[in-house]
């Protein structure tokens, strides 16, 4: 069974490259489940999961013309998926220090003390 879904596959991935929006749609639902898997593994967070699964099907189907087959679509599929679970994981990552300094113990937000550097010039 599992031959005759990477040759329906095969077949779709060719009507979606030439245009057939339902074959990319039915390419969505079928492995829709198995990326949204991978992205909440990897972003743990749900709606992060969720847009990660919307931008990767964005980008597959901008791209669908470039897979050329050398692997199964799943394989690309995911590759696409991964890169862009890394790089929501990269943004958050800056997000994340940031909001750390904020909340270390005893550091009062906003509390109007400033570190002077010393200017070149003066020293």
């Amino acid at each position: 069974m599992k031959s005759q879904t990477v040759l329906s596959d095969r077949v779709l991935i060719v009507n979606a490259r030439a245009g057939s929006r339902n074959a990319f749609g039915e390419l969505v639902r079928r492995h829709s489940s198995r990326v949204f898997g991978m992205s909440l593994k990897m972003l743990r967070n749900r709606e992060d999961a969720e847009d990660n699964l919307q931008n990767t099907f964005c980008k597959a189907y901008g791209k669908v013309r470039q897979f050329e087959g050398n692997s199964q679509f799943s394989t690309w599929l995911l590759r696409i998926a991964i890169n862009e679970a890394l790089m929501t994981l990269r943004k958050r990552g800056a997000g994340e220090v940031a909001m750390e300094l904020r909340t270390i113990p005893g550091r009062r937000p906003n509390s109007g003390t400033r570190t002077r550097i010393p200017n070149a010039s003066t020293s």
